[in-house]
């Protein structure tokens, strides 16, 4: 109706334009003025709700804390806990006191702490009391009745409010399942209003707040649960460190990293003493904690190193042509070429100028095309480079070059089953990183980008979690299913190397290598690229269309070989089979002669032949490894004697055999071939079988014959014992048969014996093992026992017992039982007196007389009574003690030699325990 007057009036010109635009502008400055006016009064509102939540959140500090010293106090950093107490009977109170102990104001306090009269002064008290009570209750009856309802109306109220605060934490409990963080925090507000020192509401608001990033609530309540824990029990007071340790490692502030690392050491020194199966568990995953933290306690000292040199870094050279650049190259190569080790001087200058520098401009670059060659170079060369790459965000840029997705669950947290939450290990995704832009790369040079990725993760714990966290093994499993050749072929083996990286045991990350091991795609290609690879080094094909096949299948086998060595049992499970795959590799890669590390470096570069060679070395020694730690499982061990053909030497344990015989392979991968084929033959009738067939029993034999290396020689030592005492095999037989075998092994112990060397011990005892089993056992002819006695071989065997040491020159009933200077160990000396027992049972009554002569003549009764009066072990006592009956038996002079040793007395005293 307004309007329309307002219309007419225009019309009849009462109102003009120009008033009605002046009354427009009126109503509209009024609204907006009321608008201005509303917001101030909403902001006035905000303030003064913000401030009074500040003021309530000082007063409640304040309130809980003064609360804490009254119920919780501390003294010199310790509740002084009057609830326990030690082995004399006194309480933490109670030693704290003794400061008084010279007052002499206080002695006529003293009373007395005997048991009688404490227990006279306890039965006066309690008589004191009860008559005392009686009178108190008879005078005042009613104010009696009046206390008494009182009471249980406490006790009713209290049980309410345990009742209240307990439903708010279990129901917080369950919004906080749900993700819904501000209602379980308030939930769990609301319960620590009715019982504010309730120890397990404490931890969970603590983890909220870790959980909604509040750096600073969340240790205020690490705080306090800390203090409420020093009288919660060792469990839960470390637990409480635990939590705060998380929370100082996830602010990060400066100092905050030592302060985790101290924590997490009070938590382990509370835990170290308890043998309850809980407490165990939690030790092991504060352990855990404790080595990530201090992990990251270096990381963030080399990442501050790193950031001064790069603000130190002198300003680049000027820019060179190609011609020049390439003269330089050609000089630095011609004098590299004069070095001994050529790699060590290319690689001697880590984290230089340059390596920092050329990461700087990729990464500004964001990691463009023409950039990737030198920042991998840089990236390979210095670890300062890879510090470098991660702080500013390159590793990130890589795996956005690629094409990943972050993982949606990284930093996520999880229940645990002792009440309250703990954070997983996925909390390396910094979601406050700034974004850069970036260009998916071309799928041509997409092995470039991930060749970068796999050097930028090297060594790097923080930088392999940032990747996983990225998602770095689904871009893995894209390009090791394509099985295409050419650029494809380029990028699937730099995958391999990414997967090897990330797996690495320098500078291991948990996170990653259990990843990996849940990941079976990843798995399954990686034992498809080791099968690969087989063939690729067996194929006639030239050397650069085989060199992405091989370098795939190195880099396969080192990832399977990492992570075989945490847990094997997710890769027997996988499909081709792993062991299988590594044992063709093995036997492919064997027939190239490796390029000892560091020879023909420059001869290499350009050359696919040279570097295949090089390549072939590594992934024997990679894959030797892995079949030592598969060979544990008694699964794997069966698979050990497949093969292909019918020929036993194309089995993983014929491969492995083959290998140790040729000493073309390096020391350390011929003695893990070995310790791979003694695993397999444990308990394991087909692996054993098939390393027979393979000639394992005369090659082991020939390299304890031969001059090479001592670890190889006590390695194969260790096979052969396993060959010769295993139920079924012929390995004792066919060293029987051999003419003047049993007395070389016999000259291999003496020999092993005569060593100081760390392998010598280890080589003397399987040995030594390896004969008892070949001269034990119904199989061995009194023939046998005289060609062994005619080439001295018990003069030998009798060298592994134990020296007695002598008394004025003279071994005495009294020196024998001295613990003799340089024992061999205990199941050496066993094993050599069962050798001797084995001929003393001979039916032959010559050959039981010639052992008892050389017994006697060679000190080997005082050596055998010796042995019994050292060893603990009842097994070697059992053989010496029956060794000793039997040359008492065939000769009367060993019988009056024992007695002057005292050792028929020995046999005598450990009576039933030798017949049991």
């Amino acid at each position: 109706r307004t309007s329309s007057k307002k219309i007419n009036d225009i019309k009849s010109g009462k109102i003009s334009v120009e008033q009605l635009e002046r009354e427009r502008e009126l109503e509209e400055r009024e609204k907006a003025e009321a608008a201005a006016a509303k917001a101030k009064r909403l902001a006035d509102i905000e303030r003064r709700r913000v401030e009074r939540e500040a003021k309530e959140k000082v007063e409640e500090h304040a309130r809980w804390w003064e609360g804490a010293d009254v119920l919780y106090p501390i003294d010199n950093d310790e509740v002084l806990d009057d609830s326990v107490q030690n082995s004399h009977g006194e309480t933490a109170q109670d030693i704290a006191m003794r400061k008084y102990e010279n007052d002499y104001g206080r002695w006529s306090t003293w009373t007395p702490s005997d048991p009688a009269s404490l227990e006279e002064q306890q039965e006066a008290e309690k008589r004191k009391t009860e008559k005392e009570n009686a009178e108190f209750e008879k005078n005042n009856k009613d104010f009696c009745d009046n206390f008494i309802q009182d009471q249980k109306k406490r006790e009713k109220s209290n049980a309410k409010k345990d009742e209240t605060a307990g439903g708010k934490r279990l129901k917080g409990n369950r919004y906080f399942k749900a993700r819904k963080f501000d209602e379980a925090l308030k939930l769990y507000r609301e319960s620590l209003a009715v019982r504010p020192y309730e120890k397990a509401t404490l931890l969970n608001v603590a983890q909220v707040y870790l959980k909604k990033r509040a750096w600073d609530d969340a240790l205020e309540f690490c705080h306090r649960a800390v203090r409420i824990g020093r009288r919660g029990g060792a469990d839960f007071h470390a637990k409480a460190l635990s939590r705060r340790a998380t929370a100082y490692s996830s602010r990060k502030s400066k100092g905050d990293l030592r302060e985790a690392v101290n924590d997490l050491k009070k938590a382990m020194a509370l835990l170290q003493e308890s043998e309850s199966k809980a407490s165990q568990q939690s030790l092991t995953l504060i352990m855990e904690q404790f080595a990530q933290a201090k992990q990251a306690l270096r990381d963030e000292a080399s990442e501050s190193i790193v950031e001064e040199k790069v603000n130190t870094l002198p300003p680049p050279p000027p820019k060179k042509s190609k011609e020049e650049e390439s003269a330089e190259l050609l000089k630095q190569l011609q004098e590299l070429a004069t070095k001994d080790d050529p790699l060590g001087e290319m690689l001697k200058e880590n984290g230089d100028g340059d390596s920092l520098r050329a990461v700087e401009e990729a990464i500004k670059e964001a990691c463009g095309d023409d950039a990737l060659p030198k920042l991998a170079g840089a990236l390979r060369s210095s670890p300062d480079a890879r510090v470098l790459c991660r702080v500013r965000g390159g590793v990130s840029v890589l795996l956005r070059r690629l094409g990943a997705e972050p993982l949606s669950d990284a930093g996520a947290i999880d229940q645990i089953e002792t009440g309250g939450f703990d954070l997983d290990d996925a909390a390396a995704v910094d979601v406050d990183a700034p974004a850069r832009d970036v260009t998916r790369v071309e799928e041509a040079k997409a092995g470039l980008v991930l060749s970068a990725l796999a050097a930028a993760v090297r060594e790097e714990p923080k930088s392999k979690v940032v990747a996983i966290d990225g998602g770095a093994l689904a871009i893995a499993v894209k390009y090791l299913a394509d099985m295409s050749a050419g650029s494809a072929a380029e990028a699937r083996a730099a995958a391999c190397e990414l997967c090897a990286e990330l797996a690495g045991s320098d500078g291991a990350a948990p996170q990653a290598v259990q990843a990996l091991l849940k990941n079976d795609a990843i798995l399954a290609h990686l034992s498809r690229c080791c099968g690969a690879g087989a063939a690729a080094f067996s194929s006639k094909a030239a050397a650069a269309l085989r060199l992405p096949k091989a370098a795939g299948a190195a880099h396969a086998s080192r990832c399977l070989r990492d992570l075989a060595a945490v847990n094997h049992t997710p890769l027997l499970s996988v499909e081709p089979c792993v062991v299988e795959t590594l044992g063709a590799l093995m036997r492919g890669a064997s027939r190239l002669k490796p390029t000892p590390p560091g020879e023909d470096l420059l001869g290499a570069i350009g050359n696919p032949d040279v570097l295949c060679s090089a390549i072939a070395g590594e992934a024997v020694g990679y894959a030797c490894f892995g079949l030592a730690h598969l060979a544990k499982d008694a699964k794997a061990r069966k698979r050990f004697g497949v093969a292909v053909t019918n020929d036993a030497a194309a089995t993983p344990i014929g491969v492995c055999v083959a290998v140790a015989a040729d000493a073309k392979h390096a020391t350390d991968t011929r003695g893990a071939a070995l310790v791979a084929a003694a695993n397999a033959c444990f308990a394991c009738a087909e692996a054993t079988a098939a390393c027979e067939a393979a000639g394992g029993v005369a090659e082991t034999f020939k390299l304890l014959k031969s001059k090479c290396n001592h670890e190889v020689k006590a390695r194969a030592a260790g096979l052969l014992a396993r060959l010769t005492t295993a139920p079924g095999s012929r390995g004792a037989a066919t060293l029987r048969s051999a003419p003047g075998a049993p007395a070389s092994l016999a000259q291999a112990a003496a020999a092993a014996a005569a060593r100081t060397d760390e392998w010598a011990a280890i080589e003397r005892d399987n040995v030594v093992r390896a004969l008892a089993g070949v001269l034990q056992g119904k199989d061995t002819t009194p023939e046998t026992i005289h060609e062994f006695l005619k080439r001295k071989g018990y003069e030998l065997v009798l060298a592994q017992l134990p020296d007695p040491k002598r008394d004025l020159g003279s071994i005495t009933a009294q020196s024998v039982c001295q613990t003799p200077s340089h024992p061999p160990s205990a199941n050496c000396a066993g094993n050599a007196a069962k050798i001797v027992l084995s001929a003393l049972n001979s039916s032959d009554a010559e050959v039981r007389g010639a052992v008892a002569d050389t017994l006697i003549k060679r000190e080997g009764l005082e050596r055998l009574v010796c042995a019994l009066a050292n060893y603990k072990e009842i097994t070697v006592r059992k053989n010496c003690a029956v060794t000793l009956a039997k040359a008492m038996a065939a000769r009367p002079a060993a019988k009056e030699r024992v007695r002057e040793l005292r050792g028929i007395e020995m046999i005598t005293t450990l009576g039933d325990k030798l017949t049991s």
